[in-house]
């Protein structure tokens, strides 16, 4: 069967697509390399499913992106977001400026979008691993590892990055992508955890508290972030971490820069004047 697109992927981004594909008349096919879709989406916000921020903003973005990242949020932005959820049956709710489902479990928004594959008819191949994609005037031909191919008039692709090889983000995708002439720009990791040598972090594991924090490259301060702040026995973790690692990541892997700190302020609702104030009268 030839379709009109092939989605390389079947986690959020990949389920996103072949839903507005098919939503517009196209007949699709979603290619998976795993078992089952949406392994990723199971393990998103501690299993809650972090649907949505508050902010849409492109500077929340790699540099390198924004411009490609502000115009799809002028098409797509946070009412067309929670829309596409609701549309579906997701009721949503807000929490410190990002959106869960009502539910508070990752499992009811994996269902429902299931239940929109099925509905729409969209062809699901999973266990289908991509060993070659070739392209002709009139056509794109996949093959799987096993020897399967599929001929579609479009291929997007959705197959995530190098973030968690054992839910299916591997890297793979990316000789997929420079075989058609896109630049790679080396990947690091980014919205993780910090390891750190501060000997506090060991005895306070598992403390979470409400924090400001900010980080500290040579003698740049990166912006503020306010959110979550756990103590774990490696480090730090939590929203307010996950927030401003990458600018941090980036600088330990791509431009070797050891010299690294984290600024946290544990009462961010108090100035300087009254934790002073404060501390006296303690």
């Amino acid at each position: 069967m030839r379709y009109s697109s092939l989605i390389l992927g079947g986690g959020a981004a990949g389920i996103a697509a072949a839903i507005s594909a098919a939503r517009n008349g196209k007949r699709v096919a979603i290619c998976e390399r795993m078992p089952a879709l949406g392994r990723k989406i199971l393990a998103s916000g501690n299993g809650r499913c972090n649907l949505l921020n508050e902010r849409l903003d492109e500077s929340y973005y790699n540099l390198a992106g924004r411009g490609l990242v502000k115009s799809v949020f002028a098409r797509f932005g946070k009412d067309k977001i929670a829309g596409f959820f609701k549309s579906m049956g997701v009721e949503i709710y807000s929490e410190y400026g990002r959106y869960f489902p009502a539910t508070n479990q990752s499992a009811s928004v994996l269902k429902a979008l299931e239940l929109e594959l099925d509905r729409l008819s969209i062809t699901i191949e999973l266990n289908f691993d991509v060993m070659d994609i070739a392209c002709s005037k009139e056509q794109f031909t996949l093959k799987s590892i096993s020897g399967k191919e599929i001929k579609s008039a479009s291929v997007i692709l959705a197959c995530g990055g190098n973030t968690y090889p054992a839910l299916g983000s591997d890297g793979s995708a990316y000789k997929l992508a420079a075989r058609f002439g896109h630049t790679i720009t080396k990947p690091v990791p980014a919205a993780v955890p910090l390891v750190t040598k501060d000997p506090l972090c060991h005895p306070l594991q598992g403390q979470k508290i409400r924090a400001s924090v900010k980080g500290l490259i040579g003698q740049r301060v990166t912006d503020e972030v306010q959110g979550d702040l756990l103590f774990t026995k490696y480090g730090l973790s939590g929203t307010a971490i996950l927030d401003i690692s990458e600018e941090i990541s980036i600088a330990i892997n791509r431009d070797d820069n050891a010299d690294i700190g984290v600024l946290v302020d544990m009462v961010p609702f108090m100035s300087r004047p009254q934790l002073k104030d404060e501390c006296q009268r303690l």
